[in-house]
C-alpha cells in the first residue's frame, strides 16, 4: 500500500473534507505516530562503514567558545595537538548548509574520516533530507582523561549497554532543546573538551518529511499502521472542527504507545553487525 491508497482509504472516512484538508489530518496523524521517541527514527550513517553513529564537528555555526580555530576540530583524525582549550560549554544546532552549487558547506556533524555529513534517510532507493528531532545521547570512549575534562557535577557515567567487549564508551551529561516547528535542537554540553583528540559521538531522533501531496514518502509499513492513520486522521478533523474528540483520546493512548513499542528495538541491536569497526 502506498500513499495515494492512504489517501483513498482516509477520503473514505470523511468525504466531505477537501482533499488538501485530508493530506493536513493524514499527516497530524502520521508526525503524531514518528515524532515519539522510538529507536526506529534514531539517525545512524548508514555511509560510513566505520561507526554509524556521528560525531560532533568543530564547524563553524551554533558554537558558544570563543578564540577557537575554525575547521573540524572534532574527530580524532583531524586535530591540532598544540591547541589551548579553555572550554567551559558549547552548544551544537544540529544541522547542515548547502552552498549555491549544491555542495554541502557546514554540518554540525561529520563521519569517522571528518567529512561533513548531511542528515538524510535511504527510503526505497532514494534520499531523503530529514531534520533531528531530539537528542537522544552524547557519548565517548572511557578515558581518564575525559573523565577529569569534565566537573564532578558533569561527569560522563558508564553507558549500560556497550556496543563492543574490547571498547567502553561513556555518557556525557547535556542539556539540550528539542526541535520546534522550523528551528533545529540544540544541545550544550559542559567541561575542557577534546584535549585529548577525543571524539564526541551523537544519537539523535530525525522527523521524516511531512506528508504534502498522494507522492510523499511515508517512512512507516502504512498498511501495518493503515487503522491508526485512518482513526488519528479523522481524530484530528474532529478535534479542530468540534474543539473536542474522543477519538483522539483513544488514539493518544491506544495507538502512539504500541506504535513507540513496536519501533523500538533493543538499545544492544542498535549497532548492526553488518557496520565493520576499523575506526576503533
Amino acid at each position: 500500500m502506498n500513499t495515494i491508497d492512504l489517501y483513498k482509504h482516509v477520503k473514505k472516512s470523511m468525504p466531505e473534507v477537501t482533499d488538501i484538508d485530508i493530506l493536513k489530518y493524514i499527516n497530524y496523524a502520521y508526525k503524531a505516530l514518528v515524532n515519539q521517541d522510538s529507536n526506529d527514527f534514531i539517525w545512524l550513517n548508514r555511509n560510513d562503514e566505520n561507526f554509524p553513529y556521528p560525531i560532533l564537528s568543530g564547524g563553524t555555526d551554533g558554537l558558544t567558545y570563543s578564540d577557537a580555530k575554525e575547521g573540524k576540530v572534532y574527530s580524532q583524525t583531524k586535530w591540532e595537538e598544540d591547541w589551548e582549550n579553555n572550554l567551559s560549554f558549547i552548544s551544537y544546532s544540529i544541522t547542515y548548509y548547502y552552498e549555491d552549487d549544491g555542495e554541502l558547506l557546514n554540518s554540525a556533524i561529520v563521519d569517522t574520516l571528518n567529512e561533513f555529513v548531511a542528515i538524510k534517510v535511504d527510503f526505497e532507493g532514494e534520499n531523503y533530507a530529514v531534520k533531528a528531532r531530539k537528542i537522544k545521547s552524547i557519548f565517548t570512549f572511557y578515558s581518564s582523561s575525559v573523565a577529569s575534562d569534565f566537573p564532578d557535577i558533569y561527569r560522563p557515567i558508564m553507558m549500560e549497554d556497550q556496543f563492543y567487549s574490547k571498547y567502553n564508551f561513556v555518557k556525557v551529561p547535556f542539556t539540550t532543546i528539542p526541535k520546534k516547528q522550523d528551528t533545529a535542537p540544540v544541545v550544550t554540553f559542559f567541561g575542557l573538551l577534546n584535549r585529548y583528540a577525543q571524539p564526541f559521538f551523537i544519537e539523535f531522533y530525525y522527523e521524516p518529511p511531512d506528508i504534502t501531496s498522494v507522492n510523499s514518502p511515508v517512512f512507516i509499513d502504512i498498511q501495518k499502521w493503515l487503522q491508526p492513520l485512518n482513526e488519528g486522521s479523522v481524530a484530528f478533523y474532529e478535534k479542530i472542527v468540534n474543539g473536542v474528540s474522543d477519538k483522539l483520546e483513544y488514539f493518544n493512548k491506544r495507538w502512539l504507545p504500541e506504535f513507540k513499542v513496536e519501533n523500538s528495538y533493543s538499545s544492544s541491536e542498535s549497532q548492526s553487525s553488518r557496520f565493520r569497526t576499523r575506526y576503533i
